[in-house]
């Protein structure tokens, strides 16, 4: 008989959305799900159907979000830091 034993599985969605100059928005979605399992492979299903879940609360409340506060894709964009690389002379004027 396999024994049947329990995690809990968190999984997280974050994301910073500039919104205006100087200006971001924070936007994330998280859930915590406690499971039963009896072997890896069924750990593993089980978490990818959490990520699912969280991934599609998290593209519903971004797009909710974005409504609510009459911003749209053209005057967003993602903070993912500079849009092009630094030269060694940028880090001089700092």
């Amino acid at each position: 008989m396999t024994e049947i034993k329990k995690a809990t599985i968190r999984k997280s969605v974050t994301r910073k959305l500039n919104t205006a100059k100087y200006e971001t928005c924070d936007i994330s979605a998280e859930i915590s799900q406690e499971v039963e399992w009896s072997n890896e492979e069924e750990l593993l299903n089980k978490s990818e159907n959490v990520g699912k879940i969280v991934l599609s609360d998290y593209q519903n409340f971004e797009q909710k979000t974005l409504e609510e506060l009459n911003l749209n894709s053209e005057n967003s964009a993602r903070n993912d830091g500079p849009t092009c690389k630094m030269k060694k002379e940028d880090l001089d004027s700092l």
